[in-house]
């Protein structure tokens, strides 16, 4: 019995340690920051109805803040290729960024590079 009693208290004191360890602090002070982000646009070859790509550049300093989404519009006057103009599997892009991330409180100083390949692709389960 007088076992059962020490791990009962022993569990008491984890599940307090946890409760504490868990709750959010008292009031923090937040700054705001800045949102002044650059952007360049490139094309690869600029001869009318030439097949080029479009290459940006898109940049955020510290200590602006991130963002969630980035939308790009292209001029109406340049005719993207649709998909029967692709075939599956085609390379269609590539994305490339150099995050800077502050992990466990530190400064934003960890370098995370994040390359993607996007690829042609199809939802149609029948296109082999």
């Amino acid at each position: 019995m007088h076992h059962r009693h020490a791990l009962l208290s022993g569990t008491a004191a984890l599940f307090a340690l946890a409760v504490l360890v868990l709750l959010p602090g008292g009031p923090s002070t937040t700054q705001a920051t800045t949102f002044e982000p650059t952007l360049d646009a490139t094309v690869s070859d600029s001869t009318p109805g030439a097949s080029a790509d479009v290459i940006y550049d898109f940049q955020i300093h510290s200590p602006d803040a991130l963002f969630a989404d980035i939308v790009a519009f292209l001029p109406p006057e340049f005719r993207i290729a649709t998909d029967a103009d692709v075939p599956d599997g085609a390379i269609a892009g590539a994305l490339r960024a150099d995050v800077s991330l502050g992990l466990l409180n530190s400064s934003c100083t960890t370098a995370l590079p994040v390359e993607m390949t996007l690829f042609e692709a199809t939802t149609n389960i029948d296109d082999q």
